[in-house]
């Protein structure tokens, strides 16, 4: 007998998802996807994905990609029928390209990797958005540089990093202290460390050593920053093919400048992969919790929003 599907799984209590989730394995979930594409990204919060966040290293799935359950009752046959890969592996789309290195000395890395690795794109969207979020608490123009540029003459992309900014500036404190360097795990900050905890820092902070999954569950334990990063995310792929392949550093097609319909999805794909997967973001908290320090964006209060926009004008036009 099968076992409840995606939808179904949405609609049992937590205790029950509980048990059913931490126990699973390789061979009891077939993952398949039945979306179709366009250009229009989905907007995270007039939507209510069906979203399950596992407790491992599984990948998440919302939207189009539905996920099922299968119990296993010790049936070898069974288990081989149903036995599937348990994510979509969204980076097999993309050819990696390599940065020149900046040390001397350094032979350069001519054969690009068959697929971007998940840990750097990780790490470059979680060292990103903390840039990000220090470039908007500090400045009062847009991004030029880095994965945070934004185009200026993009004017999606220029109202989500008004929104982003707007938000930002709400938390002011808040992000103040998220956003430090030496606020990550030891691979950033080591500068600050060393002054402060000494050369062999390494083994006085009692903190993760790289961007994994037990620092991304403390790093968005609060709502701010799981949907400040929705915001950040929304700002990136309101970029063009070609801008976003010059700030992931990989290729979505080789051999040409122009980017069809098969490119839009692969970025598609990402987009969503990269705002519910990578980092185990849970829509639903996002849009279900709510308090007075963290206001809705549609129920922001525009006149201080409006302000904002028009010193970022004058900055710019200073410019």
């Amino acid at each position: 007998m099968q076992g409840p599907t995606g939808n179904e799984l949405d609609a049992i209590d937590d205790k029950v998802l509980d048990k059913i989730t931490i126990p699973w394995n390789d061979n009891q979930f077939e993952v398949s996807h039945m979306g179709n594409y366009s250009m229009e990204m989905p907007e995270i919060f007039s939507s209510s994905p069906n979203t399950i966040i596992p407790d491992n290293d599984t990948e998440l799935f919302i939207g189009g990609i539905s996920l099922e359950y299968y119990p296993n009752e010790g049936n070898e046959n069974t288990s081989n029928q149903t036995k599937q890969k348990r994510s979509v592996n969204v980076f097999k789309d993309f050819t990696d390209t390599p940065k020149k290195s900046r040390k001397k000395n350094k032979v350069p890395i001519n054969k690009p990797r068959e697929e971007p690795k998940k840990e750097y794109v990780r790490i470059k969207l979680l060292r990103g958005h903390k840039r990000a979020t220090r470039f908007a608490l500090n400045k009062d123009v847009f991004p030029r540089t880095t994965i945070i540029r934004v185009d200026t003459k993009n004017d999606e992309q220029k109202a989500k990093w008004n929104v982003f900014k707007f938000f930002t500036v709400q938390n002011k404190h808040f992000f103040e202290v998220v956003s430090k360097t030496d606020k990550g795990p030891l691979t950033d900050g080591e500068a600050k460390n060393k002054k402060q905890h000494g050369e062999h820092f390494r083994n006085v902070l009692k903190i993760e050593r790289t961007f994994n999954n037990k620092f991304c569950s403390r790093y968005f334990a609060d709502i701010r920053v799981r949907r400040s990063f929705s915001y950040y995310i929304e700002i990136i792929f309101k970029s063009s093919p070609e801008e976003l392949c010059k700030k992931f550093n990989f290729r979505c097609c080789t051999g040409s400048l122009t980017h069809g319909n098969i490119c839009k999805e692969k970025w598609e794909k990402l987009y969503i992969y990269c705002l519910n997967g990578l980092v185990k973001i849970n829509c639903n908290d996002l849009e279900e919790t709510k308090t007075n320090d963290v206001p809705e964006a549609e129920n922001m209060d525009l006149s201080s929003f409006e302000d904002i926009c028009e010193e970022m004008e004058d900055k710019k036009d200073e410019c």
